[in-house]
């Protein structure tokens, strides 16, 4: 507003599926009182049920889309990008992560000692779970590359990532509410060495509260999933050049709307403007590309495994 000053923006700063729930219901009793949803789309539900649909509809901008990955552009308008990753305590691992694979974690070393948001009460965790489905050979190849030997499935264990899913849930995680409690809780432990899953973005405590924590960004068989940070602009929006020329904004080039988004842990898609000068470049960081279509038809599957084997 300070630069356009005849534009007022209202803010409503509520939780993703809040914003979900009252976009839909507001939009389907022919309500219109929104231009510009800001959020991340965990497990398809944007794409598949509001932006195919038309209730949602993707700005690309013709000067800005050119420097930003493709991968990125398929099903959303990226602002910046985080992803779950495994925090660890740097003054207990001073030589760096301490772990490299995933199946590390459903080893006796590991158990009870990993701090985590439940699959169940979080859709990154539960999406990140359901990607393995779709990399299930990877998975299996990992298990072997790891243990020496080739995976067997336990019965009910469809897949190696069924599998995985299943001897991780059996290796006592502890479920703890929220990404800031996880982060802080592996940098002031004081006797047992965790390690925590949370949103990368919690790195900033380092800066922000003297924390020793550092994230994990190489795994095999990857890392996980990137969480994408997208901006929608609504169906029938009022404002729809002004929906417009806040996208541009808040991606712009010049940094003045991306900047208090630019973090630790926080990564512009865009190749041309600097990230923090802590992170490591995006194209280090080996990811699963997402796939919001097999995200869409597979978190409740994953999620109802997840509760036969509770």
């Amino acid at each position: 507003m300070e630069r356009y000053p005849e534009i007022l923006v209202e803010v409503f700063e509520i939780s993703t599926a809040d914003m979900i729930e009252r976009f839909y219901r507001e939009y389907t009793a022919g309500i219109r009182n929104v231009d510009m949803l800001h959020l991340a789309d965990g497990d398809g539900t944007l794409w598949m049920e509001f932006v195919q649909r038309g209730m949602l509809h993707l700005y690309h901008p013709y000067d800005i889309v050119p420097y930003i990955d493709p991968a990125f552009l398929t099903t959303t308008m990226p602002m910046f990008v985080e992803f779950t990753s495994w925090f660890y305590n740097t003054e207990y691992f001073p030589d760096g992560a301490p772990i490299t694979s995933w199946w590390e974690l459903t080893t006796p070393e590991w158990n009870a000692r990993m701090l985590t948001r439940h699959p169940l009460e979080h859709i990154n965790t539960l999406a990140l779970f359901a990607t393995m489905l779709l990399f299930e050979d990877e998975m299996a190849a990992d298990y072997e590359a790891v243990f020496g030997t080739p995976i067997t499935l336990s019965p009910g264990s469809d897949t190696a990532a069924h599998e995985f899913i299943r001897r991780f849930m059996a290796n006592d995680p502890i479920f703890l509410s929220s990404s800031g409690e996880i982060v802080r809780s592996v940098g002031g432990a004081t006797e047992d060495r965790v390690i925590g899953l949370g949103a990368s973005g919690g790195l900033r405590r380092q800066e922000d509260e003297n924390l020793p924590i550092n994230i994990i960004t190489y795994m095999t068989p990857s890392v996980g999933i990137p969480a994408i940070s997208s901006l929608y602009i609504a169906d029938e929006a009022n404002n729809p050049n002004a929906a417009k020329l806040l996208v541009r904004f808040m991606t712009d080039y010049h940094g003045e709307g991306f900047a208090p988004f630019g973090t630790l842990g926080g990564w512009p898609p865009r190749t041309d403007i600097p990230m923090h000068e802590g992170n490591i470049p995006l194209y280090e960081i080996n990811f699963w590309e997402q796939d919001k279509a097999f995200l869409y038809y597979n978190v409740l599957p994953i999620a109802d495994f997840i509760l036969a084997i509770q």
